[in-house]
């Protein structure tokens, strides 16, 4: 497992063409289905980016394809660590992290320790450690960071940039240094996980260090 292994995957995923699922869950694909890139990858060993800078994996763009690519597959880290991590705005780009935006996605057991991710200039992005942005059923899980997360103008969190429709970020914490918000930058989340009718929290045995990292 090696940083050219990442970069590889980020590129499959940014590169993929969107297929359409059963993510409204009536066990067929229909027009009311969304499209996501469904690839899956686990971590077999930490990871040293070098502060090379990083093309983050998916993009949001307001729900207009080709230009958004919604990570909807799993990431698991198994516990490992990617060190190094260097997010610089790129233009015409919304959301920035290790993960650009995750939809219909799971992210977990996965620690960011030192880099930065930010976002400069006036217009708004949202930006965090693990992901920019994350809505649609997806969650991060079981996962930290400890980097450094920057975004005056905007909504900026350890662990995501804002939370949308049914997403959920739990038993995660941040110990990084973050301007502009906390767990998560902004949270439009309307119930989250779902256990049959009952409606939970969007972020749920989270804690954040104020000042650490």
């Amino acid at each position: 497992e090696s940083a050219e292994h990442l970069k590889w995957f980020r590129d499959q995923v940014n590169a993929s063409e969107h297929e359409q699922v059963d993510t409204n869950g009536d066990g067929q694909i229909n027009m009311d289905d969304d499209t996501v890139v469904r690839l899956n990858a686990k971590l077999t060993a930490d990871i040293d980016l070098g502060g090379e800078s990083w093309t983050p994996i998916g993009e949001y763009n307001n729900g207009e394809e080709p230009d958004e690519v919604r990570f909807g597959g799993y990431f698991d880290g198994q516990g490992h660590v990617i060190k190094g991590l260097n997010v610089q705005p790129i233009d015409g780009r919304q959301s920035y992290g290790l993960f650009g935006y995750v939809a219909w996605g799971v992210v977990k057991n996965l620690g960011i320790v030192g880099g930065t991710v930010t976002f400069s200039g006036t217009a708004e992005g949202s930006i965090g450690g693990l992901t920019g942005g994350m809505r649609k059923i997806s969650s991060v899980s079981n996962s930290y960071n400890a980097g450094t997360v920057i975004n005056p103008a905007g909504m900026a969190g350890g662990i995501t940039g804002y939370i949308g429709s049914d997403a959920s970020v739990y038993n995660c914490y941040n110990m990084g240094k973050v301007t502009g918000g906390a767990i998560s930058g902004d949270d439009y989340s309307e119930s989250t996980l779902r256990s049959g009718e009952e409606e939970l929290p969007s972020i749920i045995d989270c804690y954040y260090l104020e000042g650490a990292g």
